[in-house]
């Protein structure tokens, strides 16, 4: 018999397994992509924004599946234990059975699968191929005989899937144009420095695990990635503020500075508390998001 409180753990064990704070990575390059494809079309149809809504549900839905396929091959590879310094993994305490964990992945890349054939009629086989791309990086990020993770690939994989890949994805779906391209590039900059911070903070069961990321190739300098990939936008809030005498461009990088104000404190102190900057990091993305997306609707 299955009490209130055994109910209540295993969806509390759900809700972990998920990971809903590393959702607002995706819902970032999302908001941009909106905003990019306002800025060229300056309106979009009702039958555009449901099409934006499916992608929504495309683009979130690998990402949970994403999540849900780590925590099975993570704990089956050795790289998630007990003895993690993040948050837990189902998988790997046992809250979870890794098989019910597999059977909803699975169901999840199905749903997404069935999604694409939607926004396809839009865009044609480009769309095919970035739906297959996006689905490939998901599994095989931690999954297969050479996960990329394992490879020192993870900055570079989620810069591309978080930045360029659906910002410009989304202008091409519905204006059948690539423009923006410097935009597009902070979002994917932003998740990368998620990346290198997690990186950063399990580098020592990673290298037991005989996980290489790009933090332990980089050895003892490999502390310098997630400012380096923090502050690469800073560069373009300036150019394209100065280049097209936009206000708002420099405001984002005033306000951007601030924000990193507020992001240091746990990034310099390491270890444990690498976990709230992982959660700043992902709010502030977000924050800019938002903000692109009420600049590109003439709000801001």
């Amino acid at each position: 018999m299955v009490t209130k409180a055994t109910a209540a753990k295993g969806l509390s064990a759900w809700f972990s397994v998920i990971r809903p704070p590393t959702l607002l990575t995706g819902l970032a390059p999302l908001l941009v992509g909106v905003g990019v494809a306002l800025d060229s079309s300056s309106q979009l149809s009702g039958l555009e924004w449901l099409v934006l809504f499916v992608i929504f549900c495309q683009f979130i839905g690998l990402q949970i599946a994403a999540n849900l396929v780590n925590d099975v091959k993570d704990h089956e590879t050795g790289v998630d234990t007990k003895a993690r310094i993040g948050p837990r993994r189902a998988s790997a305490t046992g809250d979870l059975p890794s098989s019910s964990i597999r059977r909803v992945y699975r169901s999840i890349f199905a749903l997404v699968f069935a999604l694409g054939l939607i926004p396809v009629f839009f865009g044609g086989w480009p769309v095919v191929v970035l739906g297959f791309v996006g689905m490939a990086c998901a599994y095989f990020y931690t999954a297969g005989p050479k996960p990329l993770s394992h490879l020192g690939l993870g900055e570079l994989l989620v810069f591309l899937c978080f930045g360029p890949l659906p910002v410009l994805g989304v202008n091409y779906l519905l204006n059948q144009e690539i423009s923006h391209i410097l935009v597009s590039l902070i979002p994917g900059c932003h998740a990368a420095a998620m990346m290198a911070i997690n990186n950063e903070r399990d580098r020592d069961q990673d290298r037991l695990a005989g996980k290489r990321t790009l933090s332990l190739r980089l050895g003892r300098i490999s502390w310098l990635l997630p400012y380096g990939f923090l502050l690469a936008p800073f560069a373009i809030y300036f150019y394209l503020g100065f280049e097209h005498s936009s206000t708002y461009w420099l405001v984002s990088g005033i306000l951007g500075c601030y924000f990193l104000l507020f992001l240091l404190p746990p990034l310099l102190a390491g270890g444990a508390s690498y976990n709230q900057a992982l959660k700043r990091s992902g709010v502030y993305a977000v924050l800019f998001a938002a903000l692109f997306l009420l600049h590109s609707l003439g709000i801001f």
